[in-house]
């Protein structure tokens, strides 16, 4: 315990002092950031799909269609269409679930929280296990900081998914934590820079 203490000191100092020296020195006003990634607040999020199909029947250009159901801040459910794909490499080799990357429409999307949003990223747990969340949350906490380090991060939000996965004719319940990472093209465009 004392060590880690001792670890987590110069961290703590050098936060405090980044925050500081960036108060002093930045000018601009924060850009606008589309509603989604407005407030940190966990999304409810429903989910179906099967992880045999997302693993063995997307490519970087082969998504799955879906229908993802959201509750607004009034506590009502909604749906958007939304086209889902495994990404990465080892993870959607070796991990239960595989990372997902998330299209939207434009015109679906118009109205809705995800106005602004194409492209997203999800970050899911790798395993099953109660460690998995944890993870998932510990690499949340990175971009969180990153966020306050540096003045270029990609905005998070995240979510708290009721995950129905299809096996074959069974369908088998999942409670999972996960994140969404904003589009680049948000990124650079907050930024006014090119991808």
């Amino acid at each position: 315990m004392k060590k880690q203490l001792i670890l987590s000191f110069p961290l703590v100092l050098f936060l405090l002092f980044s925050g500081l020296v960036t108060g002093q020195t930045e000018l601009s006003v924060e850009k606008e950031v589309t509603p989604l990634f407005t407030t940190t607040e966990p999304l409810q999020v429903k989910l179906t799909y099967s992880n045999k199909e997302m693993r063995n029947k997307t490519n970087d250009s082969t998504y799955l269609d879906n229908v993802m159901e959201y509750q607004k801040e009034d506590g009502t459910w909604a749906t958007i269409d939304v086209r889902l794909r495994a990404r990465g490499n080892w993870r959607r080799k070796n991990c239960y679930f595989p990372p997902i990357k998330v299209k939207i429409k434009k015109k679906v999307a118009a109205g809705t929280i995800f106005e602004g949003n194409k492209n997203m990223k999800m970050v899911v747990p790798c395993l099953l296990q109660k460690q998995g969340d944890d993870k998932v949350l510990c690499e949340l906490l990175a971009y969180r900081i990153y966020e306050i380090l540096s003045p270029y991060h990609y905005k998070s939000r995240r979510l708290n998914i009721q995950l129905s996965e299809k096996r074959g004719k069974k369908i088998k319940e999942h409670s999972v934590e996960a994140f969404l990472i904003e589009d680049i093209d948000n990124v650079a465009d907050r930024h006014e820079g090119n991808v």
